[in-house]
């Protein structure tokens, strides 16, 4: 959203006043009892429930410019750093990567500094409520004397392209550049995740970028910067690895700095090797599984069990990377299920009867820990559920040690409501989470509209059984539309991330009539009657279609398309001419009818667009391979070919490009049957081996639930 940053960054300064204010009347005291640091000093300590905020003083002259870090895995890291009359200088949440905090700051007067090291919990709740964990904390300044190797210092100019080896350390390239210039720096690099930055001529960040999106890989790109002033600027070269606290990632690189304005598809002269294709690599037949209402959902590997019961408190300790709990369950249960730790940043997956998954959650049980529901069951069966950590998902790092796991069945009253009835109602520390349950039938098409004047406060849409699950947070927002397939019950789940309250809200489940429109056949229409337009076309699996908006600058609008399962396809805002959105060349995943909703950019601007689905055919890999793109803007692609009844066929996967995690998975369907289902791993090429059911159209459907990128090549395979 264009003033989502303005308006972040407002609500933290008004934070910081609150804590400051709180805190006024014992700055004083906060002062005396402060522990001193030196620059160039690193400190270990803890937070309790009863101490919240750890006090450190320094003394340091105007002009130094200082660095203090503060790294925890127990709590999500907050820094405020305080001149000697309480006045707030600096305050940060995440800038040293994860979930550390980091303040790089010029002083500006000769004196004593203080830093409230604290966690994100105790900032935003003035002290009520606590992170509790170890923690390190690090000052340094720009002339602290360390035993690590001095940043090395190289000049580049405008044009210039430079080769270099990134060794561990950090690399400077310096320039000097006039207010008003505008400049495009590209780190490109076949070894290591890039990260660059931009500083000024105090070492302040400007500017930073790891994965520059348009392209769909690990370079880095900062595009279009205005210069503010005259004067000497930094890039500074470094890996991903390295600013998350990963590893030290190493290997050769290229740093382009353009002068003028670029453009995404702007050429940069930084020589690519071409990368040799891996010769193919055999994979075992998979056995096909039983069929499933979602084929992209990925199932549950076997593994030993624990058995948990509604209103169960476990107390364990996880020493491999997983742990399993399964339950029975009836239809229609409203369930909670939460996974608390202070040894590991947790997270929670949830298993039908059949392994495959349909939910799960990170950080929405608060201070890093998790919780799945309210959930309603949609059919009667044994259930799983794994207890894991963060660190394992994301990076494949084990994380071991002691949590409480506790499953129950509705802790909170259920509140039926109805169609479009409007509800106010306010979440406080009495009434933290408020459920709402409605139910719609087959052939209605319902949007949720949802309104709050807080950032921390969300609204979560989900259907019984997991089949939809979608979620806003502030407002305004809208969820979905959702064609409903099937009578069904949705849950909306009302809650908050900071739990402090009290917060106001409104929402509303709404029908709407659907504008029918058929490919390359364009409607003009507005926002007369409705603050958002939903337009539905049937679609197949595999076609190419391109979705455009033309207002002619009468009204700056946005589009989400969302598949007939009523899972998000893709969406856009200002890609087209002037502020117009488009969608193009996205892959339809399946047969059916799908929703394009349009809305406007700033609630309540109006006027007339035109909008248009053009098809360019499918994706067949019949006769030729085919390279589907799958990304945070498109979250699923597909390509087809045509069986016959009793064919054995081979299908090739070979993977062109990939961001960093990326896990493709990928499945093979007919109808509603599973021929063969399998994740692509860290392999360059997977062989899937079916066997087809019968004559007609079989679909290769490819995911990736990290959103990260991923380019794969389809082919049929022949064996020689």
């Amino acid at each position: 959203m264009k003033d989502i940053n303005e308006r972040s960054s407002n609500m933290k300064r008004i934070l910081v006043v609150l804590l400051i204010l709180t805190l006024g009347h014992s700055i004083l005291q906060a002062q005396e009892d402060a522990i001193p640091i030196d620059i160039g000093q690193t400190v270990e300590g803890s937070l309790s429930e009863t101490q919240p905020f750890a006090y450190y003083t320094f003394e340091a002259d105007a002009g130094t410019v200082v660095s203090i870090t503060l790294v925890s895995s127990d709590f999500d890291a907050y820094l405020v750093l305080l001149d000697s009359n309480g006045n707030v200088i600096a305050e940060d949440d995440d800038s040293a990567g994860r979930l550390n905090a980091m303040i790089t700051t010029e002083l500006s007067d000769t004196g004593v500094y203080l830093i409230n090291a604290t966690s994100l919990r105790a900032y935003r709740s003035e002290g009520e409520f606590a992170g509790v964990g170890n923690y390190e904390l690090t000052l340094t300044s720009d002339d602290t004397t360390t035993t690590l190797e001095p940043i090395i210092d190289i000049s580049i100019a405008y044009g210039d392209v430079i080769t270099g080896n990134l060794s561990g350390e950090p690399i400077n390239f310096t320039f000097e550049a006039s207010s008003g210039d505008v400049i495009t720096a590209t780190l490109e690099s076949d070894e290591f995740d890039t990260y660059l930055f931009l500083l000024d001529a105090n070492g302040v960040e400007l500017a930073r970028n790891d994965d520059f999106e348009p392209f769909e890989n690990t370079n880095s790109r900062i595009e279009n910067f205005v210069i503010p002033e005259d004067g000497t600027y930094t890039l500074q070269v470094n890996s991903f690895g390295a600013v998350v606290g990963i590893d030290e990632e190493s290997g050769t690189f290229n740093l382009a700095l353009m002068p003028g304005v670029a453009t995404s598809s702007t050429p940069v002269p930084i020589p690519s090797p071409t990368a040799t294709p891996p010769p193919p690599m055999p994979s075992p037949t998979a056995t096909p599984l039983p069929p499933i209402p979602s084929p992209t959902m990925t199932p549950l590997p076997p593994t030993s069990n624990t058995e948990i019961a509604y209103g169960d408190v476990i107390e364990g300790y996880l020493s491999t990377n997983t742990a399993r709990f399964t339950f029975n369950g009836t239809a229609g249960d409203i369930i909670n299920i939460t996974l608390n730790s202070s040894d590991f940043d947790s997270y929670l997956l949830l298993y039908d009867e059949n392994g495959f998954e349909i939910a799960r959650d990170d950080d929405s049980g608060g201070d890093l820990n998790s919780r799945i529901g309210p959930f309603e069951l949609a059919q009667s069966g044994t259930y799983t559920i794994e207890v894991t950590t963060y660190s394992y998902i994301s990076y494949n790092e084990t994380g071991t040690g002691n949590f409480v796991l506790r499953l129950n069945t509705a802790i909170t009253e259920t509140i039926e409501i109805g169609l479009n009835e409007e509800i106010s109602d306010t979440l406080s520390n009495e009434t933290p989470l408020l459920v709402y349950r409605v139910s719609a039938s087959a052939g209605d098409v319902i949007m949720l509209t949802f309104d709050t004047t807080s950032y921390s406060v969300y609204a979560r849409l989900t259907a019984a059984g997991g089949t939809v699950s979608q979620e806003t947070y502030g407002g305004p927002g809208i969820l979905g539309p959702i064609i409903v397939s099937e009578d069904t019950n949705y849950l909306i789940t009302v809650g908050s991330y900071d739990q402090y309250g009290p917060y106001d809200f409104t929402l509303t489940i709404n029908t709407t009539n659907p504008v029918a429109i058929a490919y390359d056949t364009p409607v003009t229409t507005n926002f007369d009657e409705s603050p958002a337009q939903v337009f539905t076309f049937e679609g197949n699996a595999g076609d190419i279609i391109d979705v455009t908006v033309d207002s002619g600058g009468a009204v700056d609008a946005r589009i989400s398309l969302t598949s007939p399962e009523s899972g998000t396809i893709a969406s856009d805002d200002d890609s087209g001419s002037g502020f117009d959105p488009e969608l193009l060349n996205i892959i339809l995943p399946e047969d059916g009818r799908y929703a394009i909703v349009a809305q406007p950019y700033i609630p309540g601007d109006n006027g007339n667009f035109t909008i248009n689905v053009a098809n360019s055919g499918v994706l067949s890999i019949d006769e030729a391979a085919q390279v589907i793109r799958v990304s945070d803007k498109q979250t699923r692609g597909t390509v087809v070919l045509e069986g016959t009844a009793g064919e054995t066929v081979l299908i090739s996967a070979r993977v062109l490009a990939r961001g960093r995690d990326s896990q493709p998975y990928i499945t093979v369907t007919q109808n509603d049957a599973i021929l063969a289902s399998n994740p692509i791993g860290d392999v360059e090429r997977l062989i899937l081996e079916f066997v087809v059911p019968e004559d007609g159209i079989v679909q290769i459907n490819v995911e990736d639930s990290y959103y990260t990128g991923v380019i794969i090549e389809f082919s049929i395979f022949n064996v020689e």
